[in-house]
């Protein structure tokens, strides 16, 4: 009788550590993803049903009724408890702060308008060639900034992550630009610095590097679409690959990008490139976690380094006649700016991780 309960306890010590390297594989091969909760709770319970009929074959033959009745307990306890915590990991969800905060002409550029590091402001382009700082919550009246390029038409904006700098990019008849503001103080007038200039050419999008020495931004020219570097100390420019849509990861050592209607990631310590699947819009939610809009119109999320398995989506707070333009999280990432498509116009809201 002895020998069967070590025996059992043995057993079930073996069976609870399955169990639970079971489920961590399960959580590092998926991101958090509010729509697979059901699929992978099931998978669970399949796993746990298998895992129980394989052990009552060998305990029937070893275990008396009483043995066999603390086991059935036993197994139903651990259930609960697994899938609870798997209930807590995959239910996520995104909760909408401030609904339309800005809405914008269809014809306007999406990029025209960004999140602050911290998620609590906006920088906005507009009319009159004008900066707008504008606080998430409403209690502070929205600064205006001017641009330096009265007849330049602006296409691109993004905070630095010192929050104290602002880059835009610019174009008109003659040439293209990008340029950074400084914002650290809340004169009208502030300064700003060209940063590169080049004729014949239209820049876009930018990223800044996590550190602020560098800015990545979308370069077209010749019919061709290009991701290049430019450092903010040195004035020193690259080419970084074919592409569009620049995302620095906050840790540095990625940048997602567009190419060719597919999200690429591009790793910088040694120059390769892992495809992600098709989309726009790259934005990264953590250090190793990649949002993108999927070619569904939903927003898809990958996990570095398992970027060739499962594709999972999150859920967001739009309304039924919205169509997802993208979502880009605050370096903190729990926050996002989401920017939609409805009746012809562009509106920008923004939620909260909780």
């Amino acid at each position: 009788m002895r020998n069967d309960e070590q025996w059992t306890e043995e057993l079930h010590e073996h069976t609870i550590a399955q169990l639970l390297v079971h489920l961590q594989s399960l959580r590092q091969t998926v991101p958090v993803n509010y729509e697979l909760k059901d699929d992978l709770r099931n998978k669970l319970l399949e796993r746990m049903k298998q895992l129980g009929v394989d052990q009552a074959g060998q305990m029937s033959r070893h275990m008396s009724r009483k043995l066999r009745r603390f086991w059935g307990v036993s197994s139903a306890i651990l259930l609960f408890v697994i899938v609870s915590v798997a209930g807590y990991w995959w239910n996520e969800t995104i909760h909408l702060t401030k609904a339309n905060i800005v809405t914008l002409s269809q014809q306007a550029f999406p990029e025209s308008v960004a999140l602050s590091p911290k998620g609590d402001r906006i920088a906005l382009l507009a009319s009159g060639n004008k900066l707008v700082i504008r606080a998430v919550d409403g209690k502070q009246k929205d600064v205006f900034y001017h641009l330096p390029a009265p007849n330049g038409k602006y296409q691109g904006v993004q905070w630095a992550n010192n929050a104290r700098q602002i880059a835009v990019s610019e174009s008109d008849q003659h040439a293209s630009r990008v340029w950074i503001v400084d914002i650290d103080s809340e004169r009208s007038d502030s300064s700003s610095r060209l940063l590169r200039e080049e004729r014949q050419a239209t820049f876009g999008e930018l990223s800044w590097s996590p550190d602020n020495s560098r800015l990545a931004f979308t370069r077209k020219a010749n019919g061709k679409t290009e991701i290049w570097l430019n450092s903010t100390v040195s004035l020193e420019e690259q080419k970084l690959t074919d592409g569009s849509q620049p995302a620095w990861s906050p840790d540095g050592e990625y940048i997602g990008f567009h190419r060719e209607g597919t999200i690429y990631v591009l790793r910088l310590d040694n120059g390769e490139i892992h495809e992600v699947g098709k989309g726009d819009y790259p934005s990264w939610k953590s250090d190793n976690e990649l949002t993108f809009t999927a070619a569904s119109g939903r927003l898809a999320a990958v996990t570095m380094p398992q970027i060739n398995d499962r594709i999972a989506y999150l859920s967001l707070p739009l309304s039924e006649d919205a169509k997802l333009l993208f979502a880009k999280w605050s370096e903190d990432g729990k926050h996002v700016l989401i920017a939609s498509q409805a009746n012809q116009n562009i509106t920008y809201s923004i939620a909260e991780k909780k």
